[in-house]
Order: structure tokens, then C-alpha cells, then sequence
């Protein structure tokens, strides 16, 4: 449970800043001021995470997502919180008074039903079928190369083309092992 935690950890430190850079970047283009435009945090994670999975989607085409890729996405999003850290320091102001004025037993209730929820699908087996017919393979193939043409005349199912297979294969950690054997 630990790692679902830190993988989510993970997940938002690297998609909430590039969120907010691409709602300054549009702020600044139509002349609006983005103080006085902040969004919740949650938007700025959603927003991040499109980002990202379109950046995956075209890195994939000459690159395999791994350990190179992680440190493009993690430098970038690093430079974004640090071009932006009065934005961000505001952000976090205003979301942790907002829940402490209104959400704070909605908090609270939250966070238990993501304990369970995450006890209850990291302690379970694969439900879904489809996971060991192609959907680990085809996060496999991402994670070790960059796009194969004619991979799909060995699978069928492998030549979709799902950005759902792409943030999985950034998020997986699979490169991780490669660094501690000294491989990458």
C-alpha cells in the first residue's frame, strides 16, 4: 500500500506543477491575470496529467518510456514549480484553507475511503481479463521500446494505439530496476 501511496505522491508532484504552467502560459497569452484566475488543485492534476500523457505520446514515437523520459518530465516539471513558486505557495495556501473552512469532515471521510479503496485493489488479483492477454504486454513493449512497426501483426491487440498504456508505462516504476542493476 505503501508504494500506491508514494506512486500517487509521485503522480501529483510531477502533474500538478506542469498544470498550473500550462494554465499560466494560457493566462498570459489572453492578457488575464492569473491571481485573480486560480483554479481548484485538483484541475491543475487533470490538467498536468493531459499534458504529460501528450508529451508520452509523442516521446514514444523515438524513444521507450523509462528512465530518460521520467527525468525529462520530472526536470520540467521542477523548473515549472520553481518559475512559479509564488503561484504555487498560493495554491496550496488557498486549497488547505478552503478545506479547513468547509471540506474538513468531507476530508476526512475522503481520505478514509481512499485507504480502503486502496487496501481493497492492492490487496486483490487482477480482475479484469484482458490484463494478462495484452494490456501488460503492451506496457511492457512501451517500457523497453520506442514504437514498433509491424508490432501488431504479432498481436492484434497490441497495435492500439491507448494513451491509458502510455501514463501507465511512465508511472510503472519498471525503470527503476534497470537503475539499481546499473542498466539504464
Amino acid at each position: 500500500m505503501l508504494s500506491v501511496v508514494l506512486s500517487w505522491f509521485y503522480i501529483f508532484i510531477t502533474a500538478m506543477p506542469i498544470g498550473l504552467g500550462i494554465h499560466v502560459i494560457y493566462a498570459k497569452s489572453r492578457g488575464i491575470n492569473i491571481d485573480s484566475r486560480m483554479l481548484p488543485i485538483d484541475y491543475y492534476v487533470i490538467l498536468g496529467i493531459i499534458t504529460i500523457i501528450t508529451f508520452l505520446a509523442y516521446f514514444s514515437l523515438f524513444f521507450k518510456i523509462g528512465f530518460f523520459i521520467n527525468l525529462i518530465i520530472v526536470s520540467i516539471s521542477v523548473s515549472v514549480l520553481i518559475l512559479n513558486f509564488r503561484l504555487h505557495k498560493c495554491l496550496y495556501k488557498n486549497t488547505i484553507a478552503l478545506f479547513r473552512a468547509n471540506y474538513s469532515t468531507a476530508l476526512l471521510v475522503s481520505i478514509l475511503a481512499a485507504i480502503f479503496v486502496l487496501i481493497l485493489f492492492t490487496t486483490s488479483s487482477l480482475y479484469n481479463y484482458d490484463t494478462g492477454l495484452y494490456y501488460a504486454q503492451a506496457i511492457q513493449w512501451i517500457n523497453k521500446f520506442r514504437v514498433v512497426p509491424g508490432l501488431g501483426n504479432l498481436h492484434g491487440r497490441l497495435a492500439f494505439n491507448s494513451h491509458f498504456f502510455l501514463i501507465s508505462a511512465f508511472y510503472d516504476f519498471s525503470f527503476l530496476g534497470s537503475i539499481f542493476k546499473g542498466k539504464v
